[in-house]
């Protein structure tokens, strides 16, 4: 069980982590921080959903190393660092996650197989909380930083598959057409809404 929260201490978040092997909980320094969109952006990227847009080609550039076999997630823990390395398997929805604390020296305090979709779950879920609780401005009041919504939608969309994606055709200014493309609105809200 993985969960991602706002601290009630204005500018920290918390992360918690529940194993059969592993009970911990770590401090976010997190104000003004993109902690929260690098975390969403990573696991799109280790999903390959929608792997045939922009967005996804700019995330796979900026969360994946040269290899494209591992996504790096850092958080900053008082003037520590703890990493979140998910590497991709051979096996099909799984990842190894390695979560490496750089106190006094590193140390390796999990090394798991586990199931992607099952920790997007909880990450999303988490997200769900967050929303429910602050809504979308009272985050961004709250803690000065807006709230990743469109990785939110995309990984919400990657487990339930319900926002349509199309194509329309403009004019531009000189007459000449261009494609853009929509997304299903009333789908985004729902998972916007979700409790």
């Amino acid at each position: 069980m993985f969960k991602y929260f706002i601290d009630s201490n204005a500018g920290w978040a918390r992360f918690s982590i529940k194993t059969k092997d592993l009970d911990v909980e770590y401090s976010i320094s997190y104000c003004l921080s993109e902690n929260l969109k690098d975390l969403l952006a990573g696991l799109i990227v280790l999903t390959g959903y929608n792997c045939h847009t922009n967005i996804y080609h700019d995330l796979l550039e900026r969360y994946l190393d040269d290899n494209n076999k591992y996504f790096k997630w850092e958080i900053d823990q008082e003037g520590a660092t703890v990493w979140f390395l998910f590497e991709k398997l051979e096996e099909k929805g799984k990842v190894r996650l390695r979560v490496i604390e750089n106190h006094t020296g590193q140390r390796c305090v999990l090394n798991e197989e586990i199931f992607l979709d099952d920790f997007i779950k909880d990450i999303i879920n988490s997200c769900n909380e967050m929303l429910q609780k602050f809504g979308i401005i009272g985050y961004y009041r709250n803690f000065w930083i807006e709230f990743p919504i469109a990785y939110f939608l995309l990984l919400s969309d990657y487990l339930n598959r319900k926002i349509e994606y199309n194509t329309i055709s403009e004019d531009d200014n000189q007459n000449n057409k261009i494609k853009l493309y929509t997304t299903n609105l009333t789908e985004e809200i729902n998972y916007l809404s979700k409790k």
